[in-house]
């Protein structure tokens, strides 16, 4: 798969793999969950999101070192044993309680929250599939996608024009329908 390709070329090259999995709460790649392939995945938590607090994000990895380091970051890089001394330049990335209650709660739900996503889905395709020249959305073999966004392509009569090479399209986004409960 591709993933084991980049996978490689990093290792060559003495790269970190690091995911940018933003938008990908619980989408799996081979069987994979997105987040878990590289060194260091990256998830979103803003309002637009399918897990959200608002605000802020988070980083996983199986690296002990390296979350170890990105703990004392977030946390304005205190030394262990001398809290007020900084070693380095940190960060103030720390969410408050009520955020991580929220984005648990959620989590906890996530296999819902996904399944409905893939209905919602469903419910476009099955009403967009007869509308000619609107290309769908689709899921490569081996990928599983949570749709956070639902993206089509409309193919565009091409322009009668020497300067055009006739492959004309647009990206067309839909927004939860407001006749659906809404997806919570």
């Amino acid at each position: 798969m591709r993933e084991d390709r980049l996978q490689k070329i990093a290792a060559r090259h003495n790269l970190l793999l690091i995911e940018d999995a933003a938008e990908a709460h619980g989408a799996e790649i081979s069987g994979r969950r997105v987040g878990s392939i590289g060194r260091a995945g990256t998830f979103s938590f803003y309002a637009n999101k399918i897990i959200t607090t608002g605000e802020g994000g988070m980083i996983t990895t199986n690296d002990a070192g390296l979350a170890r380091l990105m703990r004392r970051l977030r946390d304005h890089a205190f030394h262990p044993e001398r809290h007020f001394w900084h070693e380095y330049v940190g960060f103030n990335y720390r969410m408050t309680n009520l955020q991580a209650a929220v984005g648990l709660a959620q989590t906890e739900r996530m296999g819902a929250i996904v399944a409905a996503r893939r209905r919602l889905r469903t419910w476009y395709d099955e009403r967009l599939q007869s509308i000619p020249g609107l290309q769908l959305p689709t899921e490569a073999r081996g990928y599983r996608s949570v749709f956070w966004m639902y993206a089509c392509a409309a193919l565009i009569a091409p322009l009668q024009s020497e300067a055009h090479d006739g492959s004309a399209h647009s990206v067309i986004t839909l927004e939860n329908p407001a006749s659906l409960p809404p997806i919570v």
